[in-house]
């Protein structure tokens, strides 16, 4: 699946599971999930890795700044939670073991490291130092990519370092398939979102 296919697949699916209470809450989940769910493709060639990273700052500095501006306007304090739930050791720890993480899976092979289970757990353990709350958001936007890739006809090596790996062999990547999974993606996450915010 592409990027903005993994993104839609990885907000829906962090709202369905997390069902966050509040509107910056749920900003907060949508741009984590949507994080979690791209950073897998960190294994990409060399020669698009430039451009893919500038892809993922650009979808997350406008979550960003709209969650800001609705914490500040509904005052609900989720940013000073999250502030003060971490520590500044914890963040530099978390933020370290994170670079470290992605810098080793973008040597590895496409759809075999950062693919895996492995990935997903040291990771959401790298996402746990800098701050707890994200973690169910980054896991399920991680876990999203996985299973949307397991559909495709290239395998996954999901139980990375073992050989072999997983594949339906059911679409190719950038096929029919990736739009319809990107409109499934938008239209829930759409939902719920309009869901989630009027019971907030």
């Amino acid at each position: 699946m592409l990027g903005k296919t993994h993104m839609a697949v990885g907000i829906a699916l962090a709202l369905a599971v997390t069902r966050p209470q509040s509107l910056p809450e749920i900003i907060l989940a949508s741009g984590t999930g949507a994080f979690g769910a791209l950073i897998p493709d960190i294994d990409i060639r060399p020669s698009k890795l430039y451009k893919y990273a500038y892809r993922v700052a650009v979808y997350a500095i406008p979550f960003l700044l709209l969650l800001v501006i609705t914490d500040l306007i509904t005052r609900s304090g989720v940013i000073s939670r999250i502030i003060s739930a971490s520590s500044i050791s914890g963040i530099v720890a978390g933020l370290l073991l994170f670079t470290i993480i992605c810098a080793f899976g973008k040597e590895q092979p496409h759809r075999s490291f950062t693919h895996s289970f492995l990935a997903l757990a040291l990771l959401s353990l790298a996402v746990w130092m800098v701050c707890k709350e994200l973690v169910p958001y980054f896991a399920t936007g991680f876990l999203s990519h996985i299973l949307a890739d397991l559909f495709n006809k290239k395998k996954v090596q999901v139980l990375y370092p073992l050989s072999g790996g997983i594949s339906f062999d059911m679409f190719s990547a950038g096929g029919m398939a990736n739009d319809i999974f990107f409109a499934a993606g938008c239209i829930i996450s759409v939902a719920e979102v309009i869901s989630l915010s009027l019971f907030a």
